[in-house]
């Protein structure tokens, strides 16, 4: 939340207040991509009156090229899928929103993770999750009105090392929420 708490629950309540539904917002500098729902105090002054603000969430994306992915060498679903659970856990422990979407979450359709054969079945924490690469994400909203979130990266390799060969990106996750055929 950085240095502008107050503005920053302020702009969050008035979404919720008003009802203004589909807002996504678009964050970077931080070293693992993440989705999670937004927050706000509905009450200033009440730690307690933590609320989600409904319909809403925040892509945090990155790196590109930046250090923290190259903490991983073991790219298997199974190690991301223990980072996702052990950052869930200490986002719950902070009060913070969960990691990711919940599958009722309105609209939300089409959920793939690289290495996740059940992640259109049953969303978890790791499929909205990229500890390990360097990646970028692409958001298209579609004449009818849906919304893709793709993340697109390769994986992480050891600090000062660099492959002798180019590394074509990959689809790590990627989402839907809304559109004419949503649920």
């Amino acid at each position: 939340m950085g240095r502008y708490r107050s503005e920053r629950n302020q702009l969050l309540k008035f979404i919720a207040d008003n009802h203004i539904d589909h807002v996504v917002f678009l964050a970077t500098d931080d070293h693992h991509t993440r989705v999670t729902q937004l927050q706000y105090l509905a009450d200033p002054n009440d730690s307690g009156s933590r609320a989600l603000v409904p319909g809403s969430f925040q892509v945090m994306t990155g790196p590109i090229g930046g250090g923290g992915p190259d903490a991983y060498t073991d790219h298997s679903f199974s190690t991301i899928q223990a980072a996702a659970n052990n950052r869930y856990l200490s986002q719950l422990a902070l009060g913070e929103p969960q990691l990711g979407l919940p599958a009722d979450f309105p609209g939300l359709r089409k959920v793939f993770r690289e290495g996740d054969p059940n992640a259109s079945i049953s969303p978890s924490p790791a499929d909205f999750y990229s500890p390990d690469t360097f990646n970028y994400t692409i958001l298209n909203v579609a004449e009818d009105g849906a919304l893709t979130v793709e993340t697109w990266g390769i994986p992480s390799y050891q600090q000062n090392t660099f492959p002798q060969s180019t590394i074509d990106p990959t689809l790590v996750f990627s989402f839907q929420i809304g559109g004419s055929d949503s649920r």
